[in-house]
């Protein structure tokens, strides 16, 4: 008995079936993909120290309920007691110099998202052809300042041995400029993202 389905029935079912296959291929690729790289990272120590420039999570600028986040977000300074100890019979507070070096880092690149940031968004608009208004660049300045303290705790803590008390003006100037790199990663991470899906930058850096 012929079958009452014309031959380009068969055809299209064929090629969907061929589609569907290749489709299943395609996503158990990405699933043992994305195993190796779980195990890998479970593997892989939070943070290593003797190359630390970017064993971490690098710096993302993405909004998640109404905030850009920087990076990750260790346990630094600020939320450590000054501890007291005994140096040739004077006591002295071990983080008072590490807390001056902090406020000096904080000031440069306070500085810097002030006076060279908003001219570096503009070249990230044209760059990526994605427009900000006054109030989303106000938006996106205001929450990486609220957020470099954290970055320069982890350098701070991770990045200089602890041993060291009185950071050089060296050492200051390198945290500072892991800081400002960090940011200027995270701002192309950030308009790259916005780009690729054709959303509307503006919503989604004005909070709500």
């Amino acid at each position: 008995m012929y079958s009452s389905y014309p031959e380009s029935y068969f055809q299209k079912l064929n090629d969907y079936l061929k589609w569907q296959t290749n489709r299943i291929r395609s996503l158990e690729n990405k699933v043992e993909l994305l195993s190796k790289e779980l195990e890998s990272l479970k593997k892989q120590r939070g943070v290593t120290i003797e190359r630390i420039e970017y064993k971490f999570d690098q710096l993302k600028v993405e909004k998640l309920d109404g905030t850009l986040n920087v990076g990750l977000s260790p346990a630094g300074l600020g939320e450590q007691s000054v501890q007291d100890m005994e140096v040739g019979g004077e006591t002295i507070r071990t983080n008072a110099a590490r807390s001056e070096s902090f406020a000096r880092i904080q000031q440069q690149v306070t500085d810097y998202l002030q006076q060279s940031c908003p001219a570096e968004l503009v070249q990230l608009e044209e760059k990526y052809q994605v427009k900000l208004d006054e109030d989303a660049t106000e938006s996106i300045i205001g929450d990486l300042q609220g957020q470099i303290g954290q970055r320069i705790d982890y350098y701070l803590k991770y990045g200089i041995d602890p041993d060291v008390v009185i950071l050089t003006t060296e050492q200051e100037q390198g945290i500072t400029d892991k800081v400002i790199r960090d940011i200027r990663l995270g701002l192309e991470q950030y308009f790259l993202k916005r780009k690729s899906e054709g959303g509307d930058p503006n919503e989604s850096a004005g909070g709500e």
